[in-house]
């Protein structure tokens, strides 16, 4: 197994755990980082073009800035 805890896993459980390392370690994939970093550079200068706070945002400039968005870019 990938993790160790103090307490006893379920063998569920710990597959779960092991998961979400594995999830977290391909979040970190130079891919990943390179997109991540692009789209919270477009997020940011629309904010301040806005006259907005990038950080923290507010549900509403989030809000707003996906319907900037619009069709331009998926989700998912």
């Amino acid at each position: 197994p990938i993790v160790s805890t103090t307490f006893p896993l379920s063998s569920d459980q710990t597959e779960l755990v092991n998961k979400a390392i594995q999830y977290e370690r391909a979040s970190l994939a130079p891919n990943t980082r390179r997109t991540y970093n692009v789209m919270w550079k477009k997020f940011y200068t629309w904010c301040e073009e806005q006259q907005l706070g990038s950080l923290p945002a507010s549900v509403e400039t989030v809000s707003l800035y996906l319907s900037h968005l619009g069709g331009e870019v998926s989700f998912s």
